[in-house]
């Protein structure tokens, strides 16, 4: 997306190209994604964006954008919501090639989503079905992190919390968009976070499972 398609895991994997995993620790994957529906044992994932986190940093030059090709379109309902065209998901990617170079530019780098119950419903499922490889099990919830980070802010939505940072979202709905959009939210919520001196991975798993206890604001 930010680069042009060559550049990208999918690119190289049409293109030809290194197919080298990224291993770095510090190296962590924002995604999110566009469905035909919200349950993933009956709907499809119409798209993929992800962005990389590296040492706390966003780095749009490390993303990867994908396009599924569909049997079927979506119904117009649906796509109203995503604003991906019935000509775009007849002519998407394979997905076989599509989740192979996912996985391929996921390496073994913790991922990262909003409400992240969801994209990892769908992603694991389909890890399963098009490339016959399992998904990470490393995973954060930027929603759980935010309400640890800031428990006094009545947001819930991603908008909602965009909003309450000042973060813009140049393109709701679009998975690459959503996905750097959460990205500047992690980054935000580091920064927050780094006088707890508790910014490693495995430390922020821990602080998101105790959201569960915390009092939403009325």
């Amino acid at each position: 997306m930010f680069d042009g398609l060559k550049n990208t895991a999918l690119g190289r994997a049409v293109f030809g190209g290194s197919g080298e995993k990224k291993l770095s620790q510090n190296r962590w994957v924002v995604i999110d994604i566009e469905t035909t529906g919200l349950d993933h044992s009956i709907h499809s994932v119409l798209s993929i964006g992800a962005v990389a986190i590296v040492d706390g940093q966003v780095d749009v030059n490390d993303s990867f954008e994908a396009f599924l090709k569909q049997t079927e379109a979506s119904a117009s309902s649906n796509i109203l919501v995503h604003g991906i065209s019935t000509q775009q998901q007849l002519n998407g990617s394979d997905p076989r090639v599509a989740f192979t170079a996912f996985l391929d530019y996921v390496g073994a780098s913790p991922l990262m989503g909003f409400q992240s119950s969801f994209d990892r419903g769908f992603l694991a499922r389909a890890a399963k079905v098009w490339a016959q490889a399992p998904l990470s099990s490393d995973w954060l919830d930027v929603a759980e992190l935010a309400r640890m980070a800031y428990p006094e802010t009545k947001a819930r939505a991603l908008d909602d919390w965009l909003a309450a940072l000042q973060i813009e979202n140049l393109q709701r709905h679009s998975a690459i968009f959503d996905a750097l959009a959460t990205a500047m939210l992690l980054q935000a919520l580091l920064k927050k976070l780094q006088q707890t001196n508790k910014t490693d991975f495995r430390s922020l798993q821990v602080l998101a499972a105790q959201a569960k206890f915390v009092p939403r604001p009325l």
